[in-house]
């Protein structure tokens, strides 16, 4: 044998090869992924038409900042898109395949990959595109709305989403592992009426073999849809059939339930808001925050809904616990009622009160509720209480009787003029501000029991001494302000 059939790497016959080599030496042979390699050993024109759909993703995400691919596999495409992009995470629910990409990372193409399953929850983070490739017809069609809200939730309100589907026609042609696995083609029509669900704008592209095209969808081998602008919607598990996940819908009231480890009222909180809800004529929805709860509150939730799928109760989960301020505020925006109102997650007030404050809806901006009598309640917290709403009268020039009985207002006033008060304090912000913007208000008298929560939500903690002062002085200084322009 000759030196040169042992050694055959030491050069090219043509120079301008001769970088194959040295690449080779430096950092090895690529190895394909798990995927990857089964569909060179099978199918090795599959693995074209996979390419085939990764560059096109690159292409339409060519710039963007932030994307995440869900269901990235062995994520041998990924590469493409990562080298159009500013950042790129993939994600697959299968820990096996993310090891693999992990172990097989090239430091020149780097890009984040982590396991997730997204039918337990959105990503965490916030992404301005995001895709999915070969997904959605491994989800069954009755959690297809859970699958796809949980991943529009991690995009902004920009941001765009690309679903792949080998199309339900092709499917006569599959093979039968491929035809055990796809439970969700789709055709064109049903990849657009999904995307609609969640976004303004949508597009649909057919797709022969690395052919991407407008043209007939019944004759096309696979789908490609583009959603663009997302529609409002909830951040997190939706339950229960009256909810439709369109963003879209013309509901009369949202009604927010923020939550932090209250596994043992929760459902009874449930219980009294759809009471009183089932004796008024307002079509409405129900939003549960659980702010961070280290007990069993989501799940108490999640069975809740198991039995009373009727309802329109949709869950949203906080990775940490944010504070009551951030929880009103939030679900303002995650709703789609016309007015809005919160209700503590402890059951404090009953069916009568909710009943009261509702019946309200619609004639006044503001419907402000104030306790004639409160149940539980010391005399030094009722003292509290009466020397907070003296001080804010006093420094907005305002009377009301009562500034944190949770007002109902439009939920448009929430999102325009959210409070930035962190705890105490947020209500009487947003309280005095509409009434500057010249809203109109009404009182109304109602009950609410009061139970003290050692070390959770005692008002004497330097967090609520914190949020009252700042409350107190951002009053004062929009009183000021208000006097000087008017001068």
């Amino acid at each position: 044998m000759t030196d040169e059939a042992k050694a055959p790497w030491n050069s090219t016959c043509e120079p301008q090869y001769q970088r194959s080599l040295e690449l080779a030496r430096e950092n090895g042979l690529t190895t394909l992924g798990l995927m990857t390699n089964q569909a060179w050993t099978d199918d090795p024109r599959h693995l074209l038409f996979t390419l085939a759909r990764y560059k096109f993703v690159a292409k339409m995400l060519t710039g963007r900042n932030r994307v995440l691919e869900i269901g990235c596999a062995d994520a041998f495409g990924t590469r493409l898109v990562v080298q159009e992009v500013k950042h790129l995470t993939a994600s697959d629910f299968d820990q096996t395949f993310v090891t693999d990409v992990l172990r097989r990372m090239d430091q020149r193409w780097q890009f984040d990959c982590k396991q997730h399953d997204l039918l337990a929850g959105s990503f965490p983070g916030t992404f301005d595109a995001a895709y999915a490739l070969d997904v959605i017809e491994h989800i069954d069609a009755e959690q297809e709305a859970l699958f796809v809200g949980n991943l529009v939730r991690s995009l902004t309100p920009e941001g765009v989403l690309i679903l792949g589907s080998p199309s339900l026609q092709s499917q006569a042609y599959a093979s039968l592992p491929s035809k055990a696995g796809h439970i969700n083609c789709k055709t064109g029509q049903t990849m657009r009426t999904l995307l609609e669900k969640f976004f303004h704008n949508v597009f649909v592209f057919s797709m022969n073999d690395e052919v991407v095209h407008t043209g007939y969808f019944p004759m096309a081998h696979y789908v490609l849809g583009i959603g663009c602008t997302r529609k409002t919607l909830g951040e997190s598990i939706v339950i229960g059939q009256g909810y439709t996940g369109t963003g879209d819908s013309s509901l009369d009231l949202t009604i927010a339930i923020p939550c932090l480890n209250e596994e043992k009222n929760i459902c009874a909180t449930l219980d009294t808001v759809v009471a009183a809800m089932s004796e008024l004529p307002y079509s409405y929805e129900i939003l549960v925050i659980d702010d961070g709860s280290t007990d069993n509150t989501a799940k108490q939730v999640h069975q809740y809904c198991e039995t009373h799928k009727e309802l329109p109760i949709h869950l949203h989960r906080n990775a940490r616990n944010r504070g009551l301020a951030y929880s009103y505020v939030d679900g303002a925006f995650l709703g789609r009622g016309k007015y809005y109102r919160m209700v503590c997650g402890d059951n404090v007030e009953p069916r009568q009160t909710l009943m009261a404050v509702f019946r309200e809806l619609g004639k006044a901006d503001l419907i402000i509720p104030y306790h004639e009598h409160v149940s539980g309640k010391s005399p030094f917290r009722r003292m509290l209480s009466q020397t907070y709403s003296f001080l804010v009268n006093t420094f907005s020039g305002y009377e009301i009787h009562y500034y944190n009985g949770l007002a109902l207002t439009l939920r448009y006033n929430v999102m325009r003029w959210g409070p930035y008060s962190f705890g105490f304090g947020f209500q009487a912000e947003l309280i005095t501000r509409l009434l500057d913007e010249g809203a109109t208000y009404k009182e109304i008298p109602v009950v609410a029991t009061h139970e003290d929560k050692a070390g959770l939500t005692s008002v004497l903690n330097w967090r609520n001494f914190c949020s009252v002062g700042h409350t107190l002085l951002e009053v004062l200084l929009r009183r000021i302000r208000k006097h000087a322009l008017k001068g």
